[in-house]
């Protein structure tokens, strides 16, 4: 935790009981020295609750942040510095076997992107791209770089958008202007689906180096931890 300006305890997540979440969350946080939450909007993690509870530690803890996780089709909260979260990383995916390329948002000209959409939504309900962190799926990433090598511009598109990047594109016959810096790029690490289950750290460092590449082009560079120099 010590290598990170915010260390976020997460609370919801498919296919999880989340819904007693906020008996427990200020505990967690403090024993745990976390700097806030992240909230992701499955398993009984709401909205409403989310800003109920955020606004009833802003006082009590003024340094804590929070993250707000919402599906790419969700109907999004609207930004709220005051009283909402602080940043907020849309799911610009569904699965590791079926997120791309339907959602691929370097795929500029496809008009019915879900999650461009989500971006646009974002955008129209107040959120700046310095509050909005950008977010991958890795497994499939992967799956669809083995497949379609250089042609696939996701990584390195997201990693763009780290810098004064932009490009203009229509999304459901909406005109929208994607324009970085954004706040950051999360990919969801690689990992298999049922019945297997193994992780692959390869395919993540993989990935991550061509989201950095694409952010070195814009200008963007990264200290490279354990002493190994600048990216």
């Amino acid at each position: 935790g010590d290598d990170y300006k915010y260390y976020w305890l997460t609370y919801g997540g498919e296919d999880t009981d989340s819904r007693s979440w906020m008996e427990t969350a200020e505990d967690d946080i403090q024993r745990a020295g976390a700097t806030g939450a992240a909230f992701d909007i499955e398993g009984g993690v709401t909205p409403a609750d989310m800003n109920k509870w955020i606004k009833s530690m802003r006082k009590k803890h003024p340094h804590w942040t929070y993250v707000y996780i919402p599906q790419a089709h969700d109907d999004m909260v609207g930004y709220d510095p005051k009283n909402g979260p602080d940043f907020v990383a849309p799911m610009l995916y569904y699965s590791n076997y079926n997120s791309y390329p339907d959602l691929d948002v370097s795929k500029t000209g496809n008009q019915k992107n879900e999650a461009m959409y989500a971006l646009l939504k974002l955008k129209q309900g107040g959120w700046p791209a310095s509050r909005t962190i950008l977010t991958y799926q890795s497994f499939d990433a992967a799956r669809v770089f083995a497949a379609e090598g250089k042609k696939h511009t996701l990584l390195p598109f997201l990693g763009k958008l780290l810098g004064n990047f932009s490009v203009q594109t229509r999304v459901y016959g909406e005109t929208f202007t994607v324009q970085g810096p954004y706040a950051g790029v999360l990919g969801w690490p690689a990992q298999c689906a049922e019945g297997d289950r193994r992780c692959w750290p390869d395919a993540d460092k993989a990935n991550m180096g061509e989201v950095m590449k694409g952010a070195k082009e814009s200008g963007v560079h990264f200290k490279v931890p354990n002493g190994q120099g600048h990216f």
